[in-house]
């Protein structure tokens, strides 16, 4: 029983957790053709596509020239409903309004596609949409996917394994030092501590303009919300005992409401590295901050063990939980890689280069 009860557990945790792969690895089930034209959500969004016939390719291509905004929302149109001819008629018709003489025609227009967010309306939309994404991203995973989702289950299976001698050999080695690090490390993953932080440092970017900070405190708080989803409904499936509890590590009262028992996985682990991972990637050109952000992470999620609250494998499928969604919740708002491009434009009314750079 309580065997079945942890493969029930694990099947369950690959349909939820690891829809985050497709979009933290940056692949889909998209062909060739349309790799390296979009951002990763677009790929994503444009999966359904399928094996591409001419009027899909046609539409692609149609598609790479209109703003960022309308390419997402004739994406998620194919994503929602399908592709159409209709829908290759009205790109056509789009594409007709936003040519270069139009553009050069408006001394307001900018080149600059601009990620930027902000509490709107649009941002907590974004928490139903974002999820709806990551829970439904399985059914464009390829071979690829499939194998890192089969890697990262078979690594806490073997934890799985060993979670009593690495808990015994933890405890034995257990010293004063250690605890007072744990009590230092353990308070990066208490909501109390980060989301105050959070909202701190969203006041400080508001009041200072920093576009980079503020969506970095969104994009956090929105991975944390998500990451705390994920975790709490895989505690309640499976409602494993806590090492602190005495009972051995195969014990799981299996799905219930109970707030008892709730060791797998770790919660403080995931929010850890949800947060971090988001801090690190939109600042990864800065050595220090994802240096910092990840070891402060995995200081808090071995606190855990440390404590003896946890389990290894607790830990660490926690702590994959936070680092997947807090890619994919990035990558589903980070817009194009930088590019600089000249373009000649040749009309019936002017002749001249479009120059645009997109960051």
């Amino acid at each position: 029983m309580k065997r079945n009860i942890f493969i029930l557990l694990i099947v369950a945790s690959i349909l939820i957790v690891f829809s985050t792969l497709v979009f933290a690895s940056g692949t889909s089930d998209v062909k060739d053709y349309i790799k390296g034209k979009f951002p990763v959500i677009f790929n994503i969004y444009l999966a359904p596509l399928g094996k591409l016939d001419e009027y899909e390719k046609e539409f692609i291509d149609l598609l790479q020239n209109l703003p960022e905004e309308e390419q997402k929302n004739f994406a998620k149109e194919v994503y929602n409903n399908g592709f159409s001819k209709e829908i290759l008629e009205k790109i056509k018709k789009e594409d007709i309004i936003t040519k270069p003489e139009t553009l050069l025609g408006s001394p307001d227009i900018s080149f600059a596609q601009s990620d930027e967010i902000d509490l709107t309306v649009d941002y907590w939309k974004g928490y139903v949409s974002d999820t709806k994404a990551l829970i439904t991203s399985p059914l464009h995973w390829d071979s690829s996917d499939w194998m890192k989702a089969f890697v990262f289950v078979s690594i806490t299976g073997v934890l799985y394994v060993f979670d009593e001698n690495i808990q015994d050999w933890v405890q034995k080695n257990r010293s004063s030092t250690f605890d007072e690090i744990s009590s230092f490390a353990k308070s990066f993953g208490e909501a109390y501590i980060l989301f105050p932080s959070l909202g701190i440092l969203y006041l400080y970017a508001h009041l200072s303009e920093d576009k980079k900070a503020k969506k970095t405190a969104l994009l956090s708080i929105e991975s944390f919300v998500v990451t705390g989803i994920f975790t709490q409904a895989l505690k309640f499936t499976g409602h494993r005992h806590r090492p602190s509890s005495g009972d051995s590590s195969n014990i799981w009262d299996g799905p219930g409401f109970s707030t008892s028992h709730l060791s797998f996985p770790s919660g403080h682990a995931s929010s850890a590295f949800a947060i971090a991972t988001v801090i690190a990637c939109e600042y990864e050109d800065k050595f220090l901050i994802p240096a910092l952000s990840y070891g402060i992470a995995t200081l808090t999620a071995l606190s855990r063990v440390n404590d003896n609250a946890h389990w290894a494998s607790d830990v660490f499928f926690g702590a994959g939980i936070g680092y997947f969604t807090g890619k994919a919740i990035v990558n589903l708002h980070r817009g194009k890689d930088n590019k600089f491009t000249i373009l000649p434009v040749i009309t019936e009314k002017c002749r001249g280069i479009l120059v645009e750079y997109s960051f």
